[in-house]
């Protein structure tokens, strides 16, 4: 069963249900309930998942459900939705795209990724990013551990990292400054290192706008 078309039109479905801006706590119940079998990409991928849900099928419907959540909690204009939607129509580009993202939900653990991403996602339909710049971003998300989102912010709005911080954060730096989302000159970490800094980078900066409460 191909999921691209009822994920194409999930994106442009308005959440007009107030059961829809549960909280992801309740998200398990609401499956039991079948409230959320109304967004086409949900009922697409219970329909796959036969009687029951299953613990993949579960997984990549919720993080369909925050992706969604996420698109739609960015102010597109109605036009800019408009003349995506409109794009999508032709196979290829929803092929490339949407394939795309789905690829990026069915592997993703943490619901709250998914919602960074479909943020993400609402800044390439409301032109505010491009494609490629969503695809950089994307990759480097899949990469993160949710615990690196304290070490950027940190980068943000505090001194550059240096010698003499706590282990897990020098982990963190290294492994965000490996993905692209921090800078600075290689190093050992130790105390003799007092000159070597690792600050943020422009795309490190661009992820923070898109973190949000997840910061």
């Amino acid at each position: 069963m191909n999921l691209i078309p009822s994920f194409r039109d999930s994106i442009f479905k308005p959440m007009v249900d107030p059961m829809m801006n549960i909280g992801e706590v309740l998200l398990d119940t609401v499956f039991e309930d079948g409230v959320l079998k109304e967004i086409p990409i949900i009922g697409t991928i219970i329909g796959i998942a036969k009687a029951s849900v299953a613990i993949h099928e579960r997984q990549l419907a919720k993080n369909a459900y925050a992706f969604i959540k996420g698109l739609q909690e960015e102010s597109v204009p109605p036009e800019r939705l408009d003349e995506y939607k409109h794009k999508l129509e032709d196979p290829k580009i929803a092929e490339r795209e949407l394939g795309y993202v789905l690829l990026l939900l069915d592997r993703e653990i943490y619901a709250e990724k998914s919602v960074i991403l479909g943020r993400m996602y609402a800044a390439v339909v409301d032109q505010r990013i491009t494609w490629e710049q969503f695809q950089e971003l994307s990759e480097a998300l899949d990469r993160m551990f949710m615990v690196d989102f304290q070490v950027l912010k940190r980068m943000r709005f505090d001194a550059p990292f240096s010698a003499g911080v706590r282990e897990r954060e020098l982990h963190g730096a290294e492994r965000l400054r490996s993905i692209g989302l921090a800078t600075g000159t290689d190093r050992t970490w130790d105390d003799t290192a007092k000159g070597d800094r690792v600050v943020i980078s422009n795309l490190g900066r661009l992820m923070m706008e898109f973190a949000g409460e997840t910061q």
